[in-house]
């Protein structure tokens, strides 16, 4: 509560057990979950790349990881980049943005919802716009 007082937006994972809802099920945070293999979306969660992530791990080293947590790490990086270029959305416009820019993408393991980086900033920089893969 502190944090978002203080104007600070909390970004969190999404758990699958709802006993650890903690801080994604609280009022103003931006919760993340990895995105399924589904095409179906869940209301209110914003979905990001998790599975086989190259990240850190201890003694200096990489290895590959899955989960949540990644992907609240790339729509933490997300919530930045659009922050960068305009500091006064607040938690609410950020959640529209994100939520506006999922789309579908179809994978060799099916198909799933994600959140768009370029979409959502193209909907807050004028002149903007996203190559065409």
């Amino acid at each position: 509560a502190k944090a978002v007082d203080g104007g600070i937006i909390v970004v969190g994972a999404v758990s699958e057990d709802p006993r650890f809802g903690f801080p994604a099920r609280l009022p103003h945070v931006l919760p993340v979950a990895e995105a399924e293999t589904s095409p179906e979306e869940r209301t209110g969660i914003l979905r990001a790349p998790a599975r086989d992530i190259v990240t850190l791990v201890p003694n200096g080293h990489y290895d590959f990881a899955s989960g949540s947590s990644l992907a609240t790490a790339q729509i933490s990086g997300v919530v930045a980049l659009l922050l960068a270029k305009n500091q006064k959305l607040g938690v609410d416009r950020l959640r529209t943005l994100l939520e506006q820019s999922t789309e579908r993408h179809d994978t060799t393991r099916g198909p799933f919802l994600s959140v768009n980086a370029c979409a959502a900033l193209v909907r807050i920089v004028r002149g903007a716009t996203c190559a065409q893969r």
